[in-house]
């Protein structure tokens, strides 16, 4: 009975945060800001930016956590009779 509420809501949270993890990523890969401080010519991603590198990656590494975290709750959960 306790694990029904995780195999519920964790899946669709999951779902969200690849969703908007994807989509940030694509964002950052796309939008051009400022220019480079080594490279002369043209703007630069702002994927590129540290501040917004950090942000990504903190944004991964929590998908990938409710990800093996949804996984092991699904591997610990026993099927239904």
């Amino acid at each position: 009975m306790n694990a029904a509420p995780s195999q519920v809501w964790n899946p669709g949270r999951r779902e969200v945060a690849e969703r908007a993890y994807s989509k940030a990523a694509q964002f950052a890969r796309e939008r051009m800001q400022s220019r480079s401080v080594r490279v002369p010519a043209g703007p630069l991603a702002i994927v590129d930016h540290p501040s917004v590198a950090h942000v990504l990656m903190l944004m991964r590494a929590q998908t990938h956590g409710l990800r093996a975290r949804s996984r092991s709750a699904a591997a610990h959960c026993r099927p239904p009779c």
